[in-house]
Formats: structure tokens, C-alpha cells, sequence
């Protein structure tokens, strides 16, 4: 068995958090091919950055395939799930809550999450929901919203909770 690790932001760029579902997406899939033992995410300590650390067997499948499977996948899940990140201002938990609410029950939305202090993440799949029907919806709840953009530091600095140990591997 061999490793090998792969930067996460360029597989799945939307994505913030390590914790997303289409993380766990990428990884399921990638682990579904053959030849794929293992697919985790990693925290690289140096760096502070999450990493996709993927165990596959070079006799059934070259690093190269491995590499290009990723990036297909990774593209894939991308097109089809999006992710909506905005502040609006500051609100009372209940309020938070009811906007929360009103925004998991758009079909197509996966994960809703408002908080008190105005931070609005939302999961959605591009096959069912636009961005702009949950902007809409946003829009009747608050009289501005801040785009939040993700970046390629954005997967990075998780506190706790990576894999086990991995460590860089060509």
C-alpha cells in the first residue's frame, strides 16, 4: 500500500470547513474506487492546512489515476453542490433560529446554519436550488447580506479532530 496527499481547496474550492458533507462526499467516493484502500483528511502541521491523504495499491492503480480520480471527483461534487456563505446583521437566537429554519425548508437546501452573530452558511444542491432562491429568501429575513468568500485558507487552522497520522508521502 502506498500515500499520497492531495491539497483539499483545490479539490472541493467551495468548501470552508473540513467538517463538510461533500468533504466526506469525496472521501466515500474516492474510497469506492478499486485499488483506493483509504481516503482521510489530514491536518499538516506545519502548514496548519487540511490534506486529503489518499492509501491506494500501485498495482492496481498508478498515482497518476489516483491523482486524476480525485481532481474528476472533486470537480463533480463541486458542480453539483454549492455553498452559500453571508453576514446579515446580528440578531437575537430566536431569530437566527426562525431564518434557519425558514431556509431548511427550500427544496434542495442540505444544511442551514444562522447564527446570533449573523454568520449564514448554507449547503445546497445545484440539481434542485439556486443561489439566488436562497438569496431571495434571505433578502424577506434581512435588509443586507455580506458575501463571505471562501479561500484557499479557508479549510485550514481546524483545532482538532484530523485523521490519523499521515504524514507527506509523494
Amino acid at each position: 500500500m502506498k500515500k499520497t496527499e492531495l491539497e483539499l481547496t483545490p479539490l472541493i474550492p467551495d468548501v470552508s470547513d473540513a467538517k463538510d458533507q461533500c468533504v466526506q462526499r469525496l472521501t466515500d467516493l474516492l474510497r469506492s474506487k478499486v485499488g483506493i484502500d483509504k481516503a482521510h483528511i489530514t491536518l499538516d502541521s506545519s502548514s496548519g492546512t487540511d490534506r486529503l491523504c489518499i492509501h491506494y495499491d500501485p498495482l492496481v492503480v498508478s498515482l497518476s489515476e489516483v491523482r486524476q480520480y480525485a481532481s474528476r471527483v472533486g470537480a463533480e461534487i463541486t458542480q453539483r453542490y454549492g455553498h452559500l456563505l453571508r453576514r446579515i446583521e446580528s440578531m437575537s437566537e430566536s431569530r437566527s433560529s426562525a431564518i434557519e429554519s425558514r431556509l431548511s425548508r427550500i427544496a434542495g437546501v442540505l444544511k442551514a446554519s444562522v447564527s446570533a452573530d449573523g454568520a449564514v452558511r448554507v449547503e445546497f444542491d445545484r440539481q434542485l436550488t439556486t443561489s439566488g432562491s436562497i438569496e431571495s429568501v434571505l433578502a424577506e429575513w434581512s435588509s443586507s447580506t455580506i458575501e463571505q468568500p471562501t479561500t484557499a485558507g479557508a479549510v485550514a487552522k481546524r483545532p482538532h479532530g484530523h485523521g490519523p497520522g499521515c504524514h507527506h508521502h509523494a
